[in-house]
């Protein structure tokens, strides 16, 4: 079985800032009690203060659609085109799809520990 990922970035309409914001308190609020939720994660942009970059992890399709399923999933679904402010994407992938990308660990030298 794969995970699943889903990745946006999104600008929303500075006016509708605070309102996106009460939404994804309730959103992020309902996914933290899903069992299948892998990782639920929203950044705003410190330099475009509108812009937001959200992050969600599944452990499967059937987490996915049962987080999909949710009220709180609906009615952020239902306003998001009222907010948005430019065109904004989205990626819908398997962690299969996406591939390992490999890294060397990264190591503090004695100083920065």
């Amino acid at each position: 079985m794969s995970n699943i990922q889903l990745s946006a970035s999104i600008e929303i309409q500075p006016e509708h800032v605070a309102e996106f914001e009460r939404t994804l308190d309730v959103l992020v609020a309902s996914a933290a009690l899903e069992p299948g939720v892998l990782e639920y994660g929203i950044w705003r942009d410190r330099t475009v203060p509108h812009r937001f970059l959200l992050f969600e992890r599944y452990a499967d399709q059937q987490a996915l659609d049962a987080h999909m399923t949710l009220p709180a999933v609906a009615d952020f679904v239902a306003r998001l085109p009222h907010w948005l402010a430019a065109d904004s994407q989205g990626a819908l992938d398997t962690t299969e799809q996406l591939g390992v990308i490999p890294l060397p660990r990264f190591s503090p030298s004695p100083q920065e520990v």
